[in-house]
């Protein structure tokens, strides 16, 4: 069971590299006319992350409720195009992505759910495992991020929010699952 997890988390990992190939698979309506146009090898500059999530609905609403994200598209992966594609090891999942805001152009943070996966313990400080540990929010203000957490009951971490020696001000949090989110803007 402990390598099936293991071969299924790391071709979960590979969602990082091969979102292209996924966006033209469940999202026939979208075309390279939408994405923003890139000098360089690659089709656009945007990008997209995926993250497994233990309970799908708890991390939406912690993204969406909490962080201030908004639904951007949901498909799901059968068991047959997960295996061929190296995505799991024939496991079926369901991948529901959201963004910071409602732009063609914006990144997307893929929340991907496995029904048949146990998934470990969250780390409690980023050294504690391998592979995404945190992402960095730029905002312009923390403020309206620490009233949606004190109504939330989210709990900054260390010593935060605490100011950053060019004036920003730096907040540390965890999601449902572990991912630690720096938040880092103005007063």
């Amino acid at each position: 069971m402990k390598n099936h997890f293991l071969t299924s988390l790391r071709a979960i990992v590979s969602l990082l590299f091969v979102t292209v190939g996924l966006t033209s698979c469940e999202n026939k309506e979208e075309t390279s006319d939408t994405l923003p146009l890139s000098n360089s090898e690659f089709e656009s500059p945007s990008f997209q992350v995926g993250i497994v999530v233990k309970n799908l609905d708890e991390s939406l609403a912690f993204y969406k409720n909490v962080i201030g994200m908004v639904d951007s598209r949901q498909f799901d992966i059968d068991a047959e195009f997960g295996n061929n594609s190296g995505l799991s090891d024939s496991i079926p999942f369901r991948v529901s992505a959201l963004k910071l805001e409602d732009n063609p152009t914006a990144p997307e943070w893929k929340l991907v759910v496995f029904d048949t996966i146990h998934l470990k313990g969250f780390p409690k400080r980023i050294q504690d495992d391998v592979g995404v540990q945190y992402t960095t929010l730029l905002v312009k203000s923390v403020a309206p991020f620490l009233k949606r957490f004190k109504a939330h009951n989210v709990k900054t971490l260390g010593a935060t929010p605490m100011k950053l020696p060019n004036g920003k001000t730096f907040v540390l949090i965890q999601d449902p699952n572990g991912i630690f989110i720096e938040i880092i803007g103005g007063d």
